[in-house]
């Protein structure tokens, strides 16, 4: 049986757990499918300007989260926190792009990966 590679793009971090935390959790849960979450901002830097420490907290909060989740990958691309409005959607594209891709595999059996 093959599985679904699901890629979840969220604006910020949180926002994946509280739209499609459900949709996640049945991907990875009892489907066994490989999902990468990557979130277009860190969510903290307009919040906690200069302050590395409480960003890197932030950080590693959200990464907790998706693991508890079963994400397999997970990235903050760092484009302006509350400001993505104001971005060209070109550079939005070319941010997502650059994200690799899992490399694809059929599985025979319901083990975890493509």
């Amino acid at each position: 049986m093959s599985c679904e590679r699901v890629l979840v793009v969220a604006a910020h971090p949180d926002d994946e757990v509280l739209g499609m935390g459900g949709t996640i959790a049945v991907h990875t849960r009892p489907r066994r499918d490989p999902v990468r979450v990557v979130c277009l901002t860190d969510g903290s830097s307009t919040q906690y300007p200069g302050n590395l420490e409480r960003q890197s907290q932030k950080f590693n909060e959200a990464v907790r989260a998706a693991s508890h989740l079963g994400v397999s990958y997970y990235v903050h691309l760092r484009l302006p926190d509350v400001r993505l409005d104001g971005l060209p959607h070109v550079e939005v594209n070319a941010a997502v792009e650059q994200v690799p891709s899992p490399p694809a595999r059929h599985r025979s059996s319901r083990s975890p990966g493509c």
